[in-house]
């Protein structure tokens, strides 16, 4: 599930903010064929309220600086 890896969403985001990209950003979540411990649309649901948290975190630290 996105947000649960190794990968720091925020610091990667803010990155491309301080460098000013306003395009687009995909993110792919894969998992390994039938081996699902939980469903896919739970999972998709749970990595994008995740997201847009993080989006939400550089929304106010943008407002507030």
């Amino acid at each position: 599930m996105i947000g649960q890896g190794d990968i720091d969403f925020l610091a990667f985001f803010r990155t491309l903010v301080k460098n000013g990209y306003s395009g687009w950003s995909v993110v792919e979540q894969d998992v390994k064929f039938g081996d699902t411990t939980i469903p896919p649309a739970e999972s998709v649901a749970a990595s994008l309220k995740y997201l847009r948290g993080v989006v939400g975190k550089l929304d106010r630290a943008r407002v507030t600086s």
